[in-house]
């Protein structure tokens, strides 16, 4: 979201499929429009000591456990960056860029499983999303409204919601 004195927005994002830090680097400078030596990737607890702290793209990285979804992405716009997107259209691009499905969240903040997913031909969907509580941390897609690829057991439901 992007506050009301213009210092930037952020995305809270699930990949199903897992991107090294360059590859999610170039994937976000596609979506932000800024070369993509101007993002910065952190994965996991490495690398945070030698953060480029001025990138105009901020971005945190967590690999996932055993379940469907295979990284956590918290990403910063800064406030200088021309026209960022908001956070729908941003995973959108961010599915088509990476070329895997992109979870984010549907802002029900009572049903913290409740996410829209994007695949990379742009198909937006519900899903609902179940953490499991475990170390480490796991995800697994329980329902949706379309089959999304990759989860050929996943179950369709007319209305998740």
């Amino acid at each position: 979201m992007v506050d009301d004195k213009g210092r930037g927005l952020s995305y809270d994002l699930l990949l199903l499929d897992w991107l090294d830090a360059a590859g999610l680097a170039v994937a976000l400078a596609r979506v932000v429009g800024v070369p993509a030596g101007d993002v910065d990737v952190v994965v996991g607890d490495s690398g945070r000591e030698s953060r480029a702290w001025g990138a105009a793209v901020l971005c945190d990285c967590e690999v996932l456990g055993a379940g469907d979804i295979a990284l956590s992405v918290s990403v910063y716009v800064r406030g200088s960056v021309p026209n960022p997107l908001p956070e729908p259209q941003a995973a959108a691009a961010l599915a088509a860029a990476a070329r895997t499905v992109v979870f984010h969240s549907t802002g029900v903040g009572l049903n913290p499983a409740a996410y829209w997913a994007v695949t990379p031909d742009g198909l937006q969907t519900r899903a609902s999303v179940e953490a499991s509580g475990d170390e480490p941390l796991s995800f697994t897609v329980a329902t949706a409204e379309a089959a999304l690829p990759r989860l050929p057991n996943l179950r369709v439901v007319t209305s998740a919601w």
